[in-house]
């Protein structure tokens, strides 16, 4: 019979292509991992990976193990999630990700709520610009800003969000507010510095690259390469910037200035893996997100 915890180390050994990454997801030794591995290839008399300074690539035993494995283990994961959430109530951990500007300044300000609701969930949120991977367990959800790639994630368009224009009310007593676009010139603007942005934070640099100062570009008094950095200028009345709307929301030293453009709009989507799309966990907290964003940006 077939050990599956040699198969199960064969599988995450597959995904992570190296024994030291696959060492860390474990939680086991590297010569642990790869005893477990050399045993394996031993039971099965072929080798399964092709071993070389840069990591490891399967064999093509290797490749034909790993879909039979992987395709176990999905339903095994499914069957377990299912066996889980059979109960009335949902219970359990949430991990939850998202941006560190939708994270920081409207998930935390609202997911008091849903911790109310849901007393036997215990909730985690990490935030960062960049996106975790959900097919790897590294959380349970994401709200994005972006529409998936990944075929085998799950994704439920939620809301578009504008990217406005903000002040705080110490700037704009002292040196007034813009009317139009072409004001910009004579004000003082805050801007996201070029290069070393995140994906996420290009998508909302946007003030910037406006075709109207194409041959001449608006020049700011200060650059920053992160939300919190940008928030905490405008608020202080350094001077005037572009934030999504979430991030203003209850916020009153951020004032919408030049509400006659047009702007960019940002859409945000859930998404989760295939394995979960049965979950009630994830259900209840996607019902609560979209009634939440229905309430400001219906």
């Amino acid at each position: 019979m077939m050990n599956w915890n040699k198969l199960r180390v064969f599988e995450i050994v597959a995904r992570a292509g190296s024994f030291t990454q696959a060492s860390k997801m474990l939680n086991l030794s590297q010569s642990a991992v790869s005893r477990q591995i050399s045993a394996l290839e031993t039971d099965f008399e072929v080798p399964l990976f092709h071993r070389h300074a840069r990591g490891l690539i399967l064999t093509e035993q290797g490749e034909d193990l790993y879909e039979t494995v992987k395709e176990v283990a999905d339903k095994l994961s499914l069957t377990h999630t299912r066996l889980q959430e059979s109960r009335e109530k949902t219970f359990g951990q949430l991990r939850i990700t998202t941006s560190i500007g939708l994270g920081s300044y409207w998930l935390i300000d609202r997911i008091s709520y849903f911790i109310e609701q849901q007393p036997n969930m215990h909730v985690s949120i990490v935030v960062e610009d960049h996106d975790l991977d959900l097919n790897m367990r590294e959380a349970d959800v994401a709200i994005r800003l972006h529409p998936s790639q990944h075929p085998d994630l799950i994704q439920r368009y939620l809301v578009s969000v504008p990217l406005q224009v903000y002040a705080s009310p110490k700037y704009i007593e002292k040196y007034g507010k813009p009317h139009t676009i072409q004001d910009l010139v004579n004000h003082k603007l805050i801007l996201f510095s070029r290069g070393n942005l995140s994906l996420i934070m290009t998508r909302l640099d946007w003030m910037g690259r406006l075709p109207q100062f194409h041959k001449d570009p608006l020049k700011p008094v200060l650059t920053v390469n992160n939300i919190v950095a940008m928030v905490s200028s405008i608020e202080r009345g350094i001077g005037i910037g572009a934030l999504p709307k979430y991030v203003a929301v209850n916020r009153p030293n951020l004032i919408q200035i030049l509400k006659n453009i047009d702007v960019p709009l940002v859409k945000l989507y859930l998404v989760y893996p295939q394995e979960l799309r049965t979950s009630k966990k994830i259900r209840a907290f996607g019902d609560f997100i979209i009634r939440e964003f229905n309430k400001h940006f219906d």
